[in-house]
């Protein structure tokens, strides 16, 4: 709480800013950054093993504490970051580099070293992952006690981009035929049969295709204030004394929606990546404020990806 208000306590907001303790700074020209170093588990805390683990409210102490330095960074005008750091140990095996995985949210489980820990809190305060800023992300890595090389950690924080939803790696020579073939699996979903429930626009790309989302009409509720006037400010007079007509109101408003992007899936296919060969990746794009993360469409797309691309490793 004395992080939100402020040393001085409550101050007034000024005109249009949000009701908080404090003025919103939305702009960082310093880069200012707060970090939090939480623990796994935090969003999960209504799964297995994760429900023993809060017995006694230890995660929700943890997510609220999460909440905190979000609202007081955005408050004061800073960026902020959460890495959801699994058990601390001591370094692995001596003679060779721990096994590092990163991923976006709280979604992993395993443990890390000290030495890792310590490694990529280091990394997202020193400015080397801009895609860190304003996102959460976990880490785990044991195995060695030696040094992982940059490009390594530059590969798994690639996963924050987005974020990815899939890396698929490829056997060597598959990855000739791979691009057409990626073109033409996103091209898939707007036959008859293969169609999604959300509406989607496929654009091909250089490097393989970009499933863009779009707005069915049905998000009434989105992107409008209440104020907000559709075709010019003109407003239906009802039959009785000349109110709204709020029926007529929303067809207008589901008709302005329709067919605007809405979020999309980029399918790419890279070559000479970190450990040789080629793979194929799934990650969010044109994640505009106030879009909606299609899941049933995400799940149906990857699913297939997952079964029907060729040539995996």
């Amino acid at each position: 709480r004395r992080w939100i208000e402020g040393a001085g306590g409550g101050a007034v907001a000024g005109a249009g800013a949000p009701k908080l303790p404090i003025p919103v700074q939305p702009d960082n020209p310093r880069g200012r950054l707060l970090l939090v170093a939480s623990a796994q588990g935090t969003n999960r805390a209504g799964i297995m093993p994760y429900v023993m683990q809060n017995v006694w409210g230890q995660l929700d102490n943890w997510r609220k504490a999460e909440q905190d330095a979000q609202l007081g960074a955005k408050v004061r005008g800073f960026d902020w970051s959460v890495a959801h750091l699994g058990k601390l140990i001591p370094a692995g095996a001596a003679g060779r580099a721990a096994e590092l995985a990163v991923a976006p949210g709280d979604v992993l489980s395993g443990s890390v070293s000290l030495l890792v820990a310590a490694e990529a809190i280091a990394r997202v305060l020193g400015g080397r992952v801009p895609t860190a800023r304003n996102s959460s992300f976990a880490v785990q890595a044991s195995g060695g006690d030696q040094a992982i090389a940059t490009e390594i950690w530059d590969d798994q924080f690639l996963k924050l981009v987005g974020p990815e939803l899939v890396r698929l790696p490829l056997k060597a020579g598959a990855d000739s035929k791979a691009l057409l073939w990626l073109r033409e699996f996103a091209l898939s979903f707007k036959k008859a049969g293969n169609t999604l429930p959300t509406p989607i626009d496929v654009i091909p790309m250089d490097d393989g295709a970009k499933i863009v989302f779009l707005k069915s009409g049905f998000e009434l509720k989105r992107g409008y204030d209440d104020d907000d006037k559709v075709g010019g400010g003109k407003q239906d007079a009802g039959s009785a004394g000349g109110a709204p007509d709020l029926g007529a109101r929303e067809i207008e408003r589901a008709a302005a929606l329709r067919g605007r992007p809405d979020g999309g899936l980029r399918l790419i296919l890279e070559d000479g990546v970190v450990g040789g060969g080629a793979r194929v990746r799934a990650y969010r794009c044109d994640m505009e404020e106030g879009a909606v993360v299609k899941e049933m469409s995400e799940s149906a797309i990857l699913r297939r990806l997952r079964k029907e691309l060729p040539g995996q490793a």
